[in-house]
């Protein structure tokens, strides 16, 4: 049946809502979760598990969802070139957003976001282009220092200002498995790789073949966030379209990651490290946005 992958990855997205956000008891589990932990590992580990039980159910090569490793070190450094870029969006929601009042889950803050990332792609892939990606090989040692630094960095900060604690150390860590593996690998890994099997890769933006995979990953990852604040059995009915909008460009610029190194890694070195990093600084100066 034509477009059976996209209706796998729609029914693969609606279970993981309805298991972490309708089921009583894991709902209850993940609340408890959350106030020791700041974040959900049961979360992570559905995330995780369950593309790859039906990577292992279908006989598939797991190379082909990104679990690649061949040429990680190129990877590696378009990934912390791509890290860098992210702070374009970033750099807009401090700088404008906030100081106007608004925040990224408002539709005006989501579209300025997504400016940022569509920008951001549109300068990493352009750079990769022009420079070969095995220019990135010789920086590695580098490459691998700074987010050695960059994890270290909240850690220290966490200590003297009297803000070492289990939910600092667990929100890194949580950061870089769940935000940053786990998700490249359900969202651009599976969901992304399964629906461009189906439809190959009938678009080139430059010299990297990219296919309907991207939009769809990219929609139901911009969802996924949308949903977060939608809590019904709160009585909580609201939506974050703007939330869901920047999302989905940050899908769009991961998902260009993909389909640029044929693997996951460059999106996990750009998302998790930066979540990392941001997210314990926030922790530990206590900042709301």
């Amino acid at each position: 049946m034509k477009g059976r992958s996209i209706l796998e990855a729609i029914a693969i997205f609606t279970l993981i809502r309805l298991i972490t956000g309708f089921a009583p008891g894991i709902r209850d589990f993940i609340t408890w979760e959350t106030r020791i932990l700041r974040w959900s590992y049961f979360y992570g580990l559905l995330i995780i598990a369950i593309p790859i039980m039906l990577i292992l159910y279908k006989g598939k090569d797991f190379n082909d969802y990104g679990w690649n490793i061949s040429g990680w070190r190129q990877s590696l450094g378009l990934g912390m070139v791509a890290f860098f870029y992210t702070l374009i969006p970033y750099g807009i929601l401090w700088i404008l957003i906030l100081p106007l009042g608004l925040t990224y889950t408002s539709y005006a803050g989501g579209i300025f976001l997504s400016v940022g990332y569509i920008f951001a792609a549109f300068l990493v892939m352009r750079l990769s282009y022009i420079r070969d990606l095995s220019g990135h090989q010789a920086k590695t040692k580098r490459n691998l220092i700074i987010i050695a630094v960059m994890l270290l960095i909240p850690l220290v900060l966490g200590y003297f200002y009297r803000r070492f604690t289990l939910k600092l150390f667990s929100t890194i860590v949580w950061q870089l498995v769940v935000g940053g593996f786990g998700e490249e690998f359900l969202y651009r890994g599976y969901i992304q790789t399964g629906i461009n099997e189906e439809f190959g890769h009938p678009w080139t933006l430059w010299d990297t073949k990219i296919g309907p995979g991207l939009i769809v990953s990219s929609v139901l990852y911009g969802l996924s966030r949308a949903l977060n604040i939608f809590k019904p059995w709160r009585g909580i009915y609201d939506i974050a379209w703007g939330w869901g909008l920047f999302a989905f460009a940050a899908g769009i610029f991961y998902g260009l990651l993909r389909e640029r190194t044929g693997n996951i890694l460059t999106g996990t070195v750009a998302h998790g490290v930066f979540n990392a990093f941001g997210e314990a600084i926030n922790y530990i100066f206590r900042i709301k946005i």
